[in-house]
């Protein structure tokens, strides 16, 4: 009958027998409806594809990765395995409210029998975890004819009411529930200090992958790849004919000992160090911001136990170079008195 209806809206669109004589008409309310779902359908999935948008922005970006853990971290294995309760208990539930030999003739016959007997076994456990107590069966069939989610079994439904439920209730609600919950929280403040990281992380790889690809337009983008290929062999070429390169591990060697060090180069280095030494509790803040809070604490006492062992062995370095001087003022004046 749908198909039929469907049919005859669409034919109802235009009127007359050429492409002249057509005229647009009123759309029939089955066919508005459709397209009214398949704009609300992209819609919902253009509002999922803006929130991947989100995640480029540096205050929003690490939110939108925390979310992303949480749903492929927790969520999903959380949900198969409430999933296979649900299964279990709502097989449980269904043989007990309504079992199928005291239902009736009527009720077993019907058409869609089967498709409400399968909804039944997970609509009861999904009513009672989010407690929507008001469309489980408040009817007995001791009375009356037992009906498929209507008016269960009468002995059935005091075990159900009276023992089961709460057993559900108590597994579900109280401990699977606050587990969940449990894991979100531990999730979060394991990630919150290493969020910012992470979402650096999977931006760098995104200026990456924009990197790679073509500069031409979709047409023509595979003429890149032999253009790039063709300009990596000729880099090699000249990297291979280069004399520098080749005496390069020459090179290499020469600075593997610090005594034949430049001067200036030594003069670089001091400086280099002064700057470190002096902008280092800023670098060292940044990064605690990508660790966790034992991760944190960790290399706080490491920082410290470097910063003591650096001042002491300059403290030490500095006595030496006093006594070694002393010694030898103490030497030179032996020597004048001889």
């Amino acid at each position: 009958m749908c198909s039929e209806t469907n049919s005859t809206a669409y034919q109802a669109l235009f009127r007359g027998g050429t492409s002249a004589d057509r005229t647009w008409t009123q759309p029939t309310p089955y066919s508005a409806y459709a397209c009214q779902m398949v704009l609300s359908t992209a819609f919902l999935l253009w509002g999922f594809r803006s929130v991947a948008f989100l995640g480029y922005s540096e205050r929003i970006g690490p939110v939108v990765s925390m979310l992303r853990t949480l749903i492929i971290q927790d969520l999903i294995p959380f949900s198969v395995i409430i999933v296979i309760i649900f299964y279990s208990f709502g097989v449980f539930f269904f043989n007990l409210l309504y079992p199928v030999v005291t239902s009736t003739e009527a009720d077993r016959s019907a058409s869609d029998y089967s498709w409400h007997a399968f909804l039944q076994v997970f609509m009861l456990p999904l009513n009672l975890l989010f407690t929507n107590f008001d469309v489980l069966p408040t009817e007995t069939a001791k009375d009356k004819d037992q009906v498929l989610g209507e008016v269960a079994h009468h002995l059935g439904y005091k075990w159900f009411s009276r023992v089961m439920m709460f057993v559900f209730l108590l597994l579900s609600n109280i401990v699977m529930i606050n587990l969940l919950i449990a894991r979100f929280s531990l999730t979060v403040s394991r990630m919150d200090s290493k969020s910012l990281g992470t979402w650096r992380k999977r931006n760098m790889e995104l200026l990456r992958e924009y990197q790679s690809y073509s500069p031409l337009p979709a047409p023509i983008s595979f003429l890149h790849y032999p253009i790039k290929m063709v300009s990596w062999c000729i880099k090699k070429r000249n990297d291979d004919n280069n004399e520098q390169n080749r005496l390069f591990p020459e090179i290499k060697d020469a600075w593997n000992n610090e005594s034949d060090y430049p001067d200036n180069y030594i003069e670089f280095l001091l400086f280099q160090a002064r700057q470190f030494r002096r902008i280092r509790p800023q670098l060292a803040r940044v990064v605690t911001r990508n660790k966790s809070d034992s991760e944190a604490l960790v290399a706080h006492v490491e920082n410290l136990v470097s910063t003591a062992n650096r001042d002491l062995h300059d403290r030490l370095g500095q006595l030496e170079e006093e006594i070694n001087r002393k010694f030898a003022l103490l030497q030179e004046a032996i020597s004048k008195k001889k």
